[in-house]
C-alpha cells in the first residue's frame, strides 16, 4: 500500500509539472522549479542546481549542502554530455567532475538540463532518504528531465521567435526609415538644405543627443562641419577638421575610444571631437572622404545595436549619392548660366556691331560705342583716347567722367613695355596710378573697381615700334568684369579700328579735296 501511495504521489507531481511546464515562463524560472519538483518527487537527502555564467557554472539553489556560493568550471567532457549521452546521470562521475566536487557534493545522481546539444545547466543529488535510488525512480527522473528539457527548448525557441520577430520589426522600420529619408534627401539639390536634413535625419534615426555634419572642402583641405544639432538646447558649435589623407577605404564607423589611434592617424586635430560629444564616426566615403557625421550617446537606448549601424551605413551612402546629385546639379545650373550669359553678351556684341556699322561719323561711332557698353554691359565709367603728339594720349570720348574730354596723359615704361595688341586689364583698381602719368586726371576719375585698356591699332601692331593708335579705357562697371566681357570689349576695339582708320583715312582724303584749288 506504501508503494502504491508513492507511486501516486509521484503521479501527481508528474502531473503538476506537467501542467506548469507546459506554460511559457521565463528559463532560470523553469530549472528552479525543475529542481523543486525533483526535490518532491525523490524526497532528495540534498541537491543543489547549477546554472551556466559564461564558461562555468554557478550555485544557484541548493537543499542539505549548507553552501551560500560554488563555481564549478565547465570543461569539453562536461560540454559534451548533452551531445554524446543526453541523460541523466548515475555513475562515471569522475568523467564530469574532479573528486573534490564528487565528494563535496557526495554525487549520487546529476540530471543535465539542456537545449538542444548546449548544456545550460544541472542539478546533483547525493542521494534519497532511508533508501537508494531504485529503476521506478530513475525512470520518473528520466520523464521529469524531458519535461524540463522540452520546457527549457520550447521557450527557447519562443525567445528567438520573439527576437528574429523584432528583428523583422525592426528591419522594417529601417527599410520605411531609409525610404522616407532617401525621399527627402534625394528631393532637396541646394546644399545648405541638404546639409541641414542630413543632421536633422541621423540625429532622428540614431537619437542622438548631439549630432554634426560636414563636408570636405578642397580649397583648405579641411572638413568644415556646417551642420549641429543638440537636442537639449539651441546651441551651435562650428569646428572644422584637418584631415592628413583622403583616401579611405577601411570601418565607415569608427567608436572615438576603441578606434582611437585610427582617427588621430586620420585628423589632425582629433581633440576636436570631444566638443562635439562625439561616440561614434560616420564616413560618407567612397575611396575619398567626402564627409563625416559625428553622433554622442543616444537620448533614446543604452547602446548602439547591430542594426543601427546597419541603417547609419545605409544613410551614409544615401548621403553621399544625395550630396554628389546636388554638386552635379548645382554645376549643370552653373554652366547653363554661364552659357546663357556668353549667349546674351554675344546677342549684345551683335547689337553692338550692327550699331557701329551703322555710324557715319567717327563722333557718332564713338558715343554709340560708349552708350551701348553703358546699357548693354552695364560700364559706369569708360572714354576714347587717341594718340597726339610726342607720344601722348588725348581723351576724345568718354561717360561717367565729367570734365575729363580733351585732357591728355602718356603711358609710363612699365606700361608700354606691356603692350601689345591684346587687351591689358588689372582687377587691382588702386593699380591705376600704375597706368596713368596724369595725377590730376587719376583724381578725376574718382572710384573705379578695375582698369581695362583696350588697344585700337589702324595698320596692325608692329612689336618693336610700340605703336598704339588709340585705347578704349574701362574704369568702372558696376559687377567686376569677367574673362567673356573682357573679351567683349576686346573684340569691340578691334572691330572699331578698322572703321576708325577709314574714318580718318576719309577725313584726311575730305580735307585735301577742299584745299585743293
Amino acid at each position: 500500500m506504501d508503494g502504491g501511495n508513492k507511486e501516486l504521489k509521484q503521479s501527481e507531481i508528474l502531473l503538476k509539472a506537467i501542467d506548469f511546464f507546459t506554460q511559457r515562463v521565463h528559463i532560470e524560472q523553469i530549472m528552479d522549479f525543475g529542481f523543486e519538483f525533483l526535490k518532491k518527487l525523490l524526497i532528495l537527502k540534498s541537491s543543489a542546481l547549477f546554472i551556466r555564467k559564461g564558461n562555468e557554472f554557478q550555485l544557484k539553489k541548493q537543499t542539505g549542502y549548507g553552501i551560500s556560493s560554488y563555481h564549478i568550471f565547465s570543461t569539453k567532457k562536461l560540454d559534451e554530455l548533452p551531445l554524446f549521452h543526453g541523460r541523466m546521470v548515475t555513475k562515471n562521475f569522475h568523467s564530469y567532475f574532479p573528486n573534490e566536487v564528487i565528494e563535496l557534493f557526495q554525487i549520487e545522481l546529476i540530471v543535465p538540463l539542456m537545449i538542444d546539444t548546449e548544456l545550460t545547466g544541472f542539478i546533483v543529488a547525493a542521494g534519497k532518504n532511508g533508501s537508494e535510488f531504485n529503476d521506478d525512480d530513475l525512470t520518473m527522473v528520466d520523464h521529469l528531465m524531458k519535461l524540463i528539457n522540452y520546457s527549457l527548448e520550447n521557450n527557447q525557441r519562443f525567445l528567438d521567435f520573439q527576437k528574429i520577430n523584432a528583428d523583422l520589426d525592426q528591419k522594417i522600420f529601417n527599410l520605411f526609415v531609409i525610404n522616407q529619408s532617401t525621399k527627402a534627401l534625394l528631393s532637396e539639390l541646394k546644399l545648405d538644405k541638404l546639409y541641414a536634413i542630413a543632421t536633422d535625419v541621423f540625429s532622428e534615426i540614431t537619437g542622438s543627443a548631439v549630432t554634426s555634419f560636414g563636408i570636405y572642402d578642397p580649397l583648405t583641405n579641411k572638413i568644415k562641419m556646417s551642420g549641429y544639432r543638440n537636442v537639449s538646447s539651441y546651441n551651435s558649435y562650428y569646428t572644422e577638421f584637418e584631415i592628413t589623407n583622403r583616401k579611405y577605404s577601411s570601418n565607415i564607423v569608427l567608436h572615438l575610444k576603441e578606434d582611437l589611434e585610427a582617427i588621430k592617424s586620420l585628423f589632425v586635430n582629433w581633440e576636436e571631437l570631444y566638443k562635439l560629444d562625439a561616440e561614434y564616426i560616420v564616413f560618407i566615403v567612397k575611396d575619398e572622404i567626402l564627409g563625416l557625421v559625428t553622433i554622442s550617446k543616444s537620448i533614446n537606448r543604452d547602446f548602439y545595436s547591430r542594426s543601427d549601424f546597419e541603417l547609419i551605413e545605409s544613410l551614409a551612402s544615401t548621403t553621399y549619392i544625395a550630396i554628389t546629385n546636388a554638386r552635379l546639379f548645382n554645376e549643370i545650373k552653373g554652366q547653363k548660366e554661364q552659357i546663357e550669359k556668353k549667349f546674351d553678351g554675344v546677342t549684345k556684341l551683335n547689337k553692338l556691331i550692327k550699331t557701329i556699322n551703322s555710324a557715319q561719323t567717327k563722333e557718332e561711332l564713338l558715343t554709340l560705342t560708349l552708350q551701348t557698353l553703358q546699357l548693354g554691359f552695364r560700364v559706369n565709367k569708360a572714354f576714347f583716347a587717341e594718340r597726339v603728339a610726342n607720344g601722348e594720349y588725348q581723351i576724345i570720348k568718354s561717360i561717367g567722367l565729367q570734365g575729363t574730354e580733351g585732357q591728355s596723359y602718356q603711358l609710363p615704361e612699365t606700361v608700354k613695355s606691356k603692350l601689345s595688341d591684346d587687351t591689358i586689364y588689372d582687377y587691382k583698381a588702386s593699380n591705376i596710378v600704375n597706368y596713368f602719368s596724369n595725377e590730376k586726371l587719376v583724381q578725376q576719375f574718382g572710384e573705379m573697381n578695375g582698369i581695362v585698356l583696350s588697344p585700337i591699332i589702324f595698320n596692325g601692331y608692329i612689336p618693336h615700334t610700340k605703336q598704339i593708335d588709340g585705347f578704349l579705357v574701362v574704369l568702372d562697371t558696376k559687377e567686376n568684369l569677367k574673362n567673356e566681357e573682357i573679351t567683349v570689349i576686346d573684340t569691340i576695339t578691334k572691330n572699331i579700328s578698322p572703321l576708325l582708320n577709314h574714318m580718318k583715312k576719309f577725313e584726311e582724303i575730305k580735307e585735301q579735296y577742299l584745299m585743293t584749288p
